[in-house]
């Protein structure tokens, strides 16, 4: 099972890594395995997908940027006055001035873990009527734009081919999913010596030079980043508390208020026929292939009808894609959407462990909690199993409604509220996040703490014949707030510091400061009677939800306590997970390599580096996982840079299968499992 974050290097993107090194290791090299090496160069091609009403797509097809611009799909070459493939143009005020062409390019993705991809191009106009034809194909931000790279051969076996590009019927077509597909066969044809962003113009600029040249610059952005800046206007769903215990919810909003309201006011145990809402929930039932899964609960008191209302993530996700996404063409398919379907080859796991509970029943509950009865019949294989409370994505609206900063706003920060309140309720063990896969345009849900497993990882060697690696920069990297930490606290003796300093201060071990042997901060033990109260604690407010009683509204204080202690409980089953796998100290380190340009690397894989580069009591205990990808191109060649960071490996003690203890699917967690592979 393959995973959309945290999972290794696609087994074909292994293939082409290893027929790479396999040739470097080689004592003899064939002609074509030598040009292959030596004399493959790069090519960059730019297509705008804008037509207009007099011409169609012609001017677009008659101002392709690849080495120029292209006539009848091939490179213009020579000066021939008055043909059209000649690579000059007559213009009465300048004479005979060289066709436009592309500068250069950048492609790198964003944020923190950068899902997101987005590149800027320059290129030069040499007369106003060039720039008039450009301006009106490339610097129109909004628009759809395609921009492809690649090296100009590859090995197919014992055979030298020439990487080809995305064909004209299907560039110059209107079928989105067309150019997707291809995109991805072109990249697994040419053994990954292919790569492409069909993305949308997002900003440009252009400027005047003093040799009568324009110098032209576009930015950008694929479509992941539409999430970012799609608002939706949110409108208050409660008036009044009066309202709010009557169950008099206020139906004016979105569409998505008026269903999640319906579902409050007129739900009733195993049927539900909304009525304003009819076609909202009737695209969400074809969406999913099935009716939405809908939960009650009494809580006494619990607004309104004292029940709580539950939904599946992946329900609330397919709400949200029906109703705030952006939609295009007469099928009205959302440009980007969330992804609501457990697929085993991008699987959605998370870190879990018996008993793991979300203790707010106003957040949600996770079905297959053993000391929960809030039972599903399907159990739970990924994040979109969660079960999320109703209500509490309509208070989240709410505070929209209330906020006048847009920014605040978005889909995107809509659901970041979500998993959020989901990651505390839930012991803070997860690190629930949004990640894009730009090759299907979805949004997946991932918990960023579930990390690859030693087996599933391929060695990039670093160092020696087989080595593909152009440049590499190793560096140890602590964040400000830590360094500050043990700054003022190195080799403290007692400390009720946090566990990221403790583990640091294991790298001190050893080691003395002459001058201040010795350095204290008050200490509170965890003790044996502290871990079992609390245990009884939890248990008991359990059983007090599931029996209906008034916990949640009339002991707020009791909730937010039991929060605190859900964490701590969650915390400890860390501890007890990693007690047997306890590894020096480490620095964190990042590692940033260049290769040869190679496409079918993703933000969120995992790799192993040849040890012999890494400290000695790195070895065996850490990998790295990818954090950014950059694609340059100097000298006629394109370049691949993957920044990474390091992460601990889980600990090894023998292999169980998935289900019964299995972290990742290979390493027993003791009572961590990671559920959904």
């Amino acid at each position: 099972m393959s995973r959309i974050f945290g999972g290794p290097f696609n087994k074909s993107v292994i293939d082409a890594l290893q027929a790479r090194q396999n040739l470097l290791n080689k004592d003899y090299r064939d002609d074509k395995e030598l040009v292959f090496l030596n004399s493959n160069h790069s090519w960059i091609k730019l297509t705008s997908c804008v037509n207009t009403k007099e011409g169609g797509n012609q001017l677009a097809k008659d101002n392709v940027l690849m080495g120029g611009t292209l006539y009848e799909n091939s490179i213009r070459q020579g000066f021939r006055p008055g043909q059209e493939e000649s690579s000059y143009e007559f213009n009465s005020e300048f004479g005979f001035v060289p066709m436009p062409g592309i500068d250069s390019i950048s492609v790198e993705t964003k944020n923190v873990y950068g899902s997101l991809k987005a590149a800027t191009v320059e290129f030069k106009a040499n007369s106003p009527e060039q720039l008039s034809k450009l301006e009106q194909l490339y610097l129109r931000p909004g628009f759809n734009i395609l921009l492809e790279w690649g090296n100009t051969v590859y090995l197919d076996g014992t055979d030298l081919s020439n990487v080809k590009t995305i064909a004209e019927e299907i560039t110059f077509g209107s079928d989105i999913k067309k150019v997707y597909d291809e995109i991805i066969r072109l990249r697994s044809e040419s053994k990954y010596n292919y790569d492409a962003l069909f993305g949308v113009i997002k900003n440009f600029q252009w400027a005047y030079a003093e040799n009568g040249e324009y110098d032209c610059k576009v930015d950008i952005i694929g479509r992941g980043e539409l999430i970012e800046s799609l608002q939706t206007l949110f409108y208050s769903g409660v008036n009044s508390e009066d309202q709010e215990e009557e169950g008099d919810r206020d139906q004016v909003g979105t569409a998505l208020q008026q269903f999640l309201n319906e579902i409050i006011n007129d739900y009733k145990e195993g049927e539900f026929e909304p009525i304003k809402s009819k076609e909202v929930a009737e695209e969400i039932k074809n969406n999913l292939g099935r009716s939405v899964k809908i939960h009650s609960h009494f809580v006494d008191t619990a607004p309104p009808n004292n029940r709580f209302f539950y939904m599946p993530l992946s329900d609330i996700l397919e709400a949200i894609n029906v109703c705030l996404m952006l939609k295009y063409g007469d099928e009205k398919e959302p440009i980007v959407k969330f992804n609501t379907e457990n697929n085993a080859e991008k699987a959605q796991p998370f870190v879990s462990y018996d008993e793991h509970r979300i203790v707010d029943p106003a957040v949600g509950y996770i079905p297959n909690s053993s000391s929960f009865k809030f039972q599903s019949k399907d159990g739970v294989t990924s994040i979109l199993d969660i079960f999320i409370n109703v209500k509490l994505v309509l208070n989240i609206l709410d505070e929209f409604a209330d906020t006048s900063d847009s920014e605040k706003t978005t889909v995107l920060q809509l659901v970041k509220k979500i998993l959020e309140k989901l990651q505390n309720a839930a012991g803070e063990i997860n690190e629930f996040d949004i990640h894009f896969d730009d090759d299907d345009r979805m949004y997946y849900i991932v918990d960023r703490d579930k990390t690859p497993s030693r087996n599933d990882l391929l060695v990039l060697e670093a160092i020696g014949k087989g080595s593909t690696f152009l440049d590499i920069s190793l560096s140890s990297k602590l964040s400000s707030r830590i360094s500050a930490m043990i700054a003022i606290s190195a080799r403290v003796n007692q400390s009720d510091a946090g566990d990221q300093l403790l583990a640091m201060q294991k790298w001190n071990e050893g080691l003395e400061d002459r001058f201040m042997s010795k350095k204290y901060i008050f200490v509170k033990e965890d003790t044996e009677k502290d871990k079992k109260e609390r245990k009884k604690q939890l248990k008991e407010f359990i059983k007090d939800i599931e029996k209906g009683e008034n916990t949640y509204v009339e002991n707020k204080k009791t909730v937010r306590n039991m929060l605190a202690t859900n964490i701590s409980e969650a915390n400890a089953r860390i501890k007890q997970r990693n007690k047997d796998n306890e590894v020096p100290g480490l620095v964190p380190l990042e590692l940033v390599i260049t290769l040869k340009g190679i496409s079918g690397f993703k933000v969120g894989q995992g790799f192993l580096i040849d040890e012999t580069i890494l400290p000695e009591n790195y070895r065996g205990v850490v990998a790295f996982i990818i954090t950014g990808l950059a694609q340059e191109f100097e000298n006629n060649l394109w370049q691949t840079e993957i920044t990474s960071q390091m992460f601990i490996l889980p600990p090894s003690t023998g292999t169980v299968e998935v289900g019964e203890g299995a972290f990742g699917g290979d390493f027993d967690q003791g009572n961590f499992v990671g559920i959904g592979g």
